[in-house]
């Protein structure tokens, strides 16, 4: 399959309100999911009870059905996670 035919990458970023670690990871992954074609969808684990799991481990971002980065998050480690996401 081509490439451009593809559906855009959907990203899942859980996070919650005054998080500075979430601010951080908000400020990383936007421009790479921007640069991407990426869709991202925030949700805020405090509002959502399906994300109980997550209240300890924000920011959360999951692709590809799985969690690529979760917590103290680095620009070079996200960007290589990212990459590796494969569309399903």
């Amino acid at each position: 399959m081509h490439r451009s035919a593809r559906a855009p990458l959907s990203i899942e970023f859980i996070t919650r309100q005054n998080c500075p670690l979430c601010d951080e990871a908000r400020a990383l992954l936007l421009p790479m999911a921007e640069a991407r074609g990426a869709v991202v969808a925030e949700r805020d684990v405090d509002i959502d009870p399906a994300l109980a799991g997550f209240t300890n481990r924000v920011p959360v971002v999951r692709a590809g059905g799985r969690v690529v980065a979760e917590g103290h998050i680095r620009s070079w480690r996200l960007r290589l996670a990212l990459l590796a996401v494969r569309h399903r």
